[in-house]
C-alpha cells in the first residue's frame, strides 16, 4: 500500500501525498526531534516547523523516486538536515555583516572603467 502511495506521490498526486503525510508524520517528527538535539540550542525551530520547513521543499518541485517508507523518511531527514544547514548558514551570513555591497570612497567605479572589459 505505501509503495504505491509513494508511487502516485512521485507522479504529482497530491491527494496520495496528503494520505501518506499523516502515515509517517510521527516518524518524521522523532527524526526531527534528533536532528534538533544533535543542534542544541542554536535552533529556533521546533520539531514540527522542521517537518513542516522539509515538506515544503519537494512540494513545489518534482518528487524522487521513493522505493519505499524508509527511504521516503530518509529522503525528508536529509531535507531537515538541509533545512537546519541552511538555516545556520544564514545566521552565519547575519552575524557577519550579511549580503551587504561595500563601495570603497574615492576609487573609481571598477565595472565602467575602460580597464575592466575584456579585449
Amino acid at each position: 500500500m505505501m509503495t504505491e502511495l509513494l508511487q502516485r506521490v512521485r507522479a504529482g498526486d497530491r491527494d496520495a501525498l496528503r494520505t501518506v503525510v499523516p502515515l509517517v508524520y510521527h516518524e518524521l517528527k522523532e527524526r526531527a526531534a534528533a536532528h534538533l538535539r544533535r543542534e542544541g540550542r542554536s535552533v529556533s525551530l521546533e520539531t514540527t516547523a522542521l517537518v513542516h520547513e522539509a515538506f515544503l521543499r519537494p512540494a513545489g518541485s518534482h518528487h524522487p523516486d521513493y522505493e519505499n517508507r524508509s527511504h521516503f523518511c530518509g529522503i525528508a531527514s536529509r531535507l531537515m538536515r538541509q533545512v537546519l544547514v541552511d538555516l545556520a548558514r544564514s545566521r552565519a551570513t547575519e552575524k557577519r555583516g550579511g549580503a551587504r555591497e561595500v563601495r570603497l570612497a574615492g576609487l573609481p567605479d571598477v565595472a565602467a572603467s575602460p580597464m575592466s572589459r575584456c579585449s
